[in-house]
């Protein structure tokens, strides 16, 4: 007898070339470099940099991105599999700026009217950096039961992905996750977007597809 793990959680792990990478550096170094694109996002329980929300945080910008990033999508379309055609729409995208002690609170981003595939791409980070973290939620009622204390479960309250600079993770909307007090030297920064993955529309052309299609903006 094994114990057997159900409805488990995931994500997709990936990495932009370094075309891509070097493009991407030379597409948003003006941007990032402005102090003026940030501010200190209401509503927020953190105390980072963002562009979300920001005037200058224009559509323009990120369209521009979805060149690079179209690599990356066929590769998670093409792992995780489609039932059919999809058509893939980015909803938003921002920057995000930690110094230290910099940090952001449990937090998702679904959105029960479109997203449901959000992504964080890694632009600038030390090298062991270990600060996104998924969060599960339920292993508190396995703690508050008592189950944690006695018994040796699979079940983790924090998966620490092992990124580095220039990885993408991609991953369902709802699911929470955090970014612990940054540690680092150098300014910490993140690309964030949201995603809408839908069955393409009858009606729709099923050309330029990643795994079948990117809709821009």
């Amino acid at each position: 007898m094994t114990v057997q793990v159900f409805s488990p959680k995931w994500f997709f792990h990936d990495r932009l070339s370094e075309e891509d990478q070097q493009e991407t550096k030379e597409m948003f170094s003006d941007f990032l470099n402005n102090e003026d694109n940030f501010q200190q996002p209401k509503g927020w329980s953190c105390n980072i940099r963002t562009s979300w929300m920001h005037e200058n945080n224009t559509k323009e910008l990120w369209n521009g991105w979805l060149k690079n990033l179209k690599p990356t999508m066929d590769r998670f379309v093409a792992e995780v599999g489609t039932k059919c055609d999809v058509d893939i729409i980015m909803d938003n995208s921002w920057a995000n700026k930690y110094d230290i002690g910099n940090y952001q609170e449990v937090h998702d981003h679904s959105d029960s009217m479109r997203t449901n595939i959000s992504m964080v791409y890694f632009y600038e980070i030390d090298e062991d950096d270990v600060g996104f973290r998924f969060y599960n939620k339920e292993h508190s009622t396995i703690r508050l039961l008592g189950i944690d204390e006695v018994l040796n479960t699979p079940d983790e309250q924090l998966t620490i992905p092992k990124v580095k600079k220039g990885d993408v993770l991609m991953f369902p909307s709802h699911y929470l996750h955090l970014v612990t007090p940054y540690k680092g030297t150098n300014t910490r920064i993140t690309f964030s977007a949201n995603f809408t993955i839908r069955p393409v529309t009858e009606d729709k052309e099923s050309t330029n597809r990643p795994g079948k299609d990117m809709d821009i903006l």
